[in-house]
């Protein structure tokens, strides 16, 4: 029995040394977001935060550079704090698509946002806080974390999948997950395995919006998140970004009523569904690979653009600037 396991052992020692060696043969998107979170992320020490970007790191993944700064925020450049006089910040929150995975930095909606805003007098800040795999409740406390920031505006991107819950692995999987390629390549052919037999991610994402404790802690998480922004009397602006599977009929209306309730419950929230601002596209132009449907340079352009044309009449109320 111990000749088994010792050889069991060696041969899961050889495959993983091989599969370190040939990484960039097999590499794809699955296995790029697991080198992303082991690179790149770390365990947060706020409570109920269950990861964060690493200070001042960088790599390529997924084909473009990931870089933060001394505040984990992807960035090439660092936010003084207390905030400049003369500057108005926007601080976004957001999951992976406000991070820009597979999209270079200037490319990012945010990026792109701040480039349109700045067309005037005033320096503007957009601030993108996005992070790989955070929920609603992250993006609460990411909030928090940030708001020494002293953001003029706040804007959060949702997507269909805040909802989901994040796994809180024990220490021995922590360690597996984080220094395996072994773990990385078999989860890659059993997630891929499983999507290509089943790819109902229709039911997967509607699931998410039945009645019960997923949903009531989000939107515990939005109100907390709008009863922040009320505080400091700054505006909340709620951004709705589309599953980009199908763009001719809306697959999932229960996201829009999920968050129309929110509104309607706080009328004083900026709303921005962008379903019909992606109408006519061809759903696979918009994505950064055919096997990856984050939206590209081409899809964060087109968000960039919507939130403008609603974020520039709300800076021209002066009153926005402290």
């Amino acid at each position: 029995m111990s000749l088994f396991v010792l050889s069991m052992l060696i041969f899961i020692l050889i495959f993983e040394v091989i599969l370190r060696i040939t990484y960039p043969l097999y590499a794809d998107y699955n296995t790029e977001m697991w080198r992303y979170a082991v690179e790149l992320k770390q365990k947060s020490n706020i409570s109920g935060l269950k990861h964060e970007h690493k200070p001042s790191k960088s790599g390529y993944f997924y084909g473009v550079e990931l870089q933060t700064n001394s505040l984990g925020i992807r960035s090439y450049r660092e936010y003084d704090i207390p905030k400049p006089a003369n500057v108005i910040r926007i601080l976004v929150l957001g999951d992976s698509i406000t991070l820009g995975w597979g999209v270079s930095y200037n490319d990012t909606y945010p990026k792109v946002l701040e480039s349109l805003l700045n067309n005037g007098s005033r320096k503007i800040e957009v601030i993108n806080t996005g992070v790989g795999n955070y929920n609603t409740v992250s993006e609460l406390l990411a909030l928090k974390k940030f708001m020494d920031l002293d953001p003029d505006m706040i804007i959060l991107g949702f997507y269909i999948n805040d909802l989901e819950k994040l796994d809180t692995p024990s220490k021995i999987g922590y360690v597996i997950k984080s220094n395996s390629y072994t773990y990385a390549f078999l989860y890659d052919k059993v997630v891929n395995t499983y999507y290509n037999v089943f790819n109902d991610y229709k039911n997967f994402y509607s699931e998410l919006y039945k009645e019960g404790p997923l949903k009531d802690t989000a939107n515990s998480a939005l109100i907390e998140m709008i009863e922040i922004a009320n505080n400091k009397s700054i505006p909340f602006v709620l951004v709705n970004i589309p599953e980009l599977h199908n763009l001719e009929s809306n697959e999932f209306p229960e996201v829009q009523e999920f968050l129309q309730d929110i509104v309607k419950e706080h009328p004083e929230v900026v709303y921005i569904d962008l379903f019909d601002s992606f109408k006519g596209e061809e759903p696979t132009t918009l994505w950064v690979s055919l096997e990856d449907s984050h939206p590209n340079a081409k899809g964060h352009k087109i968000i960039a653009q919507e939130i403008y044309k609603v974020v520039a009449n709300l800076l021209k109320n002066e009153s926005i600037a402290h």
